[in-house]
């Protein structure tokens, strides 16, 4: 491997890779053979360059996010002491369809970390949009053209949620990966859509209009009170809508809200003093 980059991998430097314009791999200065793929999107993924006969066979270990260096070197070594080719070894276990790795090994090692609040999305996306379009194929003989004519025409319709969807679909095709049934994800050239940028915001003008009309929508029942106080609270506090419609009351605390159920852990959200306070109807 004379002329390649190669370096003592460790966790921490492998996280400091960074992408470039062409892809490129470091190879490991303590185990022949293994190095670390880096895309120009800063996907990173370990590989194995395996000699099988004359020829040299490129196999890819899985994502960098779903093992230590020390596994792959050891996954390295146990491949290198096995004198079979790996696509001989492939070929004596049947490559299951997308619906059934879905089904099965991908949702009990991924849907059950997802939170309750999230569950109904990724279903929804799983039901309406992926499984209808790779259910019943194999995942090897999933095309990188068919994902790209799924998400484009996703992406006409509901450019946000073609990119939930490509995110999904990415996440379970990296599991194949590491599960040793493809060896590529055919998603990996494909590119989010740009979301347009928020440069406009409700003047104040417009501000005191929302309000009045949520006065008289407020006025209207105890029901129609609840929601227009839902809208005043997302206006306020810039939360998400699940953040405020699920809102308890052990989330609410004089002038701030501490919001438990987020990706980030706990946090802290000031309110205006006074301004929807009485109002606040929390679960």
């Amino acid at each position: 491997m004379a002329g390649r980059e190669r370096m003592r991998l460790s966790d921490a430097a492998v996280a400091r890779l960074r992408p470039r314009q062409r892809e490129y791999t470091v190879w490991d200065s303590r185990a022949p053979g293994l190095g670390v793929r880096v895309r120009p999107s800063g996907g990173k993924s370990y590989v194995l360059m395996r000699q099988v006969g004359r020829r040299s066979m490129r196999v890819t270990l899985g994502p960098v996010s779903l093992r230590t260096v020390a596994d792959a070197r050891r996954e390295c070594h146990r491949r290198s002491a096995n004198p079979e080719p790996e696509r001989e070894a492939r070929a004596t276990r049947a490559v299951p369809l997308f619906r059934e790795f879905v089904e099965g090994p991908w949702k009990a090692a991924y849907f059950e970390r997802y939170k309750p609040s999230t569950r109904p999305s990724v279903r929804s996306v799983l039901a309406r949009q992926l499984l209808p379009a790779f259910g019943s194929r194999p995942l090897d003989r999933i095309a990188s053209a068919q994902v790209r004519r799924w998400f484009d025409a996703f992406s006409r319709n509901a450019p946000g949620n073609a990119n939930h969807g490509l995110k999904l679909f990415r996440q379970i095709m990296n599991f194949a990966i590491a599960r040793g049934y493809i060896d590529t994800n055919p998603a990996r050239e494909l590119k989010p859509n740009r979301r347009p940028p928020l440069t406009r915001f409700l003047s104040r003008e417009e501000v005191d209009g929302l309000h009045e009309a949520l006065d008289r929508h407020a006025g209207r029942g105890e029901l129609f009170r609840q929601q227009a106080d839902i809208i005043r609270l997302l206006l306020l506090t810039g939360c998400r809508r699940g953040e405020i419609v699920q809102l308890r009351w052990v989330e609410v605390a004089d002038d701030i809200l501490i919001l438990a159920d987020r990706k980030t852990g706990d946090h802290s959200i000031p309110m205006p003093v006074g301004s929807v306070q009485g109002h606040v109807v929390p679960n």
